[in-house]
């Protein structure tokens, strides 16, 4: 081996300041001066084992996050709580089998009884109501020209295939992958084909498969790519000039159908609102693609979408036509287990019923206390490298200093928990209850509205995740209790462990406020400039240059995108300097 990894297994005995755990995962013939990654990464490397329901394996990242479902497994499996019953539920396949398909009829008979874009509409409202995402997307988040506010963003969505490469790149291995995609919608048309009279099921579902990709590929062609979407910023708009831009879609009509209880009097919300587009051209060019195009192949397209999405929950071909498509994108080789599938099903359904779970069983106020010391010493790290920052001008520090100041940390959970008030669920309707809670945030995101937004509401971000997020129009940071778990953290650990680690990681974060996107925003998450022209000149060249960096950066023949990375590149350089930076700072 090396000089350097020799002396390294001589003094092994002797880190004692290096966690016993991570030995395993050096590769101590690699010398870190040539080949830092293979050094640091290489034992792991070596050693990795990935289950077959896996798409990846992170030795931190997927080792917390899989202890975390492990404990809760019994915890949640055995509760009264609403994440109880909807877990054991989804576990019932009996009842879930008993059932069958029969649910999808009604949803089958309104889309076959379309006729004109207006009976269209009602039926993009329903799918929507089901949480099954058909034509474009919508949500629910703060208005970055005035954050004491929520707006309602339209944005394009409802695609089935990963991203707009899959439906216009030639790359063999992108047609096959269209190909796998027209089997399985195939397969999944035969299942509808037997709930609609007459249909003649030698011909009609292999028609529709070949059709609704067709409409899933003019879709796909509207798509901003990736790269814009990250710099696109939203519009603001009136619901007439939502209505003018794409009026094929009647998209008033579906805005005050979602909005529901809030009509009153014969009132509507959708002039009462913020709306917000984001990709105006895929709303124009929808609008003239939906008006023209045959509505038999659009209703071919949602009834596979309507299958697709809910019939997994229904019968065991449509789940496995699901994993099928799986298979066929991702390579993925067997069904994650189906206890693991409720559980995130659960997380996802409820998050702070689970979250409430996982707090009161796995998270102490010792722990709450540490992470919080951790924060006040990375934030005032952050602050000492602006300070130390020689290419930015006073006027813009100052700037950075107040919103610094003004970043709010929520750390472990909320300080509410959604109690989900006038939710219902049985332990033999799996589907039914899916369909309640879908209803429930449609409600409670409309409501949202009408009411001062909260700069500190979680959303939905469940305390058990194994991540951290930083809101550019909340200026905030969330570091659920599920990350604030050994290896990442632990009060009783070393700070060098413990900064090295969960220190990154919010060091990361806290660099998105400032990042090429969060130096858009202020101190309060409204969207503003506060760099002069010359420091902004200089952020420019500086990121420009981290992103040509990244992408010189190959792997299995293929380059990062500088460009769609930059953000996550400029965090993670901030994020490891800040929490050196930080393990400096007297305690």
């Amino acid at each position: 081996g090396s000089p350097t990894g020799q002396a390294l297994r001589a003094l092994e005995g002797k880190f004692r300041y290096l966690p016993q755990d991570m030995l395993p995962l050096l590769d101590p013939d690699a010398d870190p001066c040539h080949d830092f990654y293979q050094h640091a990464c290489g034992g792991f490397l070596k050693s990795a084992k990935m289950k077959g329901s896996e798409l990846e394996v992170a030795y931190a990242w997927d080792g917390v996050s899989r202890n975390n479902t492990r404990r809760l497994d019994p915890l949640i499996a055995s509760s009264k709580s609403l994440a109880g019953v909807f877990y054991r539920s989804c576990l019932n396949t009996t009842a879930i089998e008993d059932t069958g398909v029969g649910p999808l009829v009604p949803f089958v008979k309104q889309v076959e009884q379309v006729k004109d874009l207006v009976s269209l509409e009602a039926v993009i409202y329903w799918m929507h109501k089901a949480n099954v995402v058909v034509m474009y997307d919508w949500s629910v988040e703060v208005d970055p020209r005035d954050p004491r506010h929520s707006a309602l963003y339209l944005v394009q969505g409802g695609i089935t295939l990963p991203s707009p490469s899959y439906y216009t790149s030639e790359e063999p291995g992108m047609v096959a992958k269209r190909e796998g995609y027209k089997q399985v919608a195939e397969q999944v048309l035969k299942r509808v084909c037997v709930l609609i009279e007459g249909c003649d099921v030698a011909a009609w579902p292999r028609w529709g498969a070949a059709k609704s990709l067709e409409v899933e590929t003019a879709m796909a062609r509207l798509f901003a790519s990736p790269e814009q979407q990250r710099v696109e910023r939203a519009e603001a708009m009136t619901i007439e000039g939502v209505s003018k831009l794409s009026p094929s879609m009647h998209l008033e009509r579906f805005i005050n159908a979602m909005a529901g209880t809030f009509h009153s009097q014969g009132d509507t919300i959708a002039g009462k609102i913020t709306i917000m587009i984001r990709n105006k051209a895929y709303f124009s060019h929808l609008s003239d693609f939906v008006g023209t195009a045959p509505l038999d192949n659009i209703k071919a397209y949602l009834l596979f979408r309507l299958a697709f999405v809910l019939g997994a929950d229904m019968d065991a071909e449509l789940e496995d036509a699901g994993f099928r498509l799986q298979q066929i994108v991702t390579g993925q080789v067997k069904k994650v287990p189906r206890w693991k599938k409720c559980m995130h099903a659960a997380m996802n359904a409820l998050p702070d019923d689970v979250g409430k779970l996982f707090i009161d069983n796995f998270f102490s106020a010792v722990t709450k206390q540490a992470a919080e010391h951790m924060v006040m010493r990375l934030k005032m790290a952050f602050k000492e490298e602006a300070e130390a920052a020689g290419w930015m001008s006073n006027e813009t520090k100052r700037a950075l200093f107040k919103k610094l100041h003004h970043m709010f940390f929520a750390i472990g959970e909320p300080s509410r928990l959604d109690r989900y008030k006038g939710v219902h669920l049985s332990e033999t309707e799996f589907l039914r209850n899916g369909l309640q809670l879908s209803e429930w945030y449609i409600h409670h995101s409309f409501q949202r509205l009408t009411h001062p937004s909260d700069r500190t509401r979680w959303g939905s971000t469940s305390p058990t995740m194994t991540d951290a997020f930083y809101s550019y129009t909340d200026n905030g940071l969330f570091v659920p209790a599920g990350i604030l778990q050994a290896p990442f953290f632990s009060a009783a650990s070393p700070d060098a462990r413990n900064y090295g680690a969960l220190g990154g990681v919010i060091g990361h974060e806290i660099t998105h406020g400032f990042d090429d996107q969060g130096r858009k925003f202020g101190s309060e998450g409204e969207s503003l400039n506060w760099w002069t022209a010359d420091d902004v000149r200089s952020f420019e060249g500086r990121a420009k240059c981290i992103s040509g960096a990244y992408s010189r950066y190959e792997e299995l023949g293929k380059h990062v995108s500088g460009g769609l990375t930059l953000g996550e590149d400029i965090a993670d350089m901030g994020g490891v300097k800040v929490a050196m930076q930080a393990l400096k700072v007297p305690p």
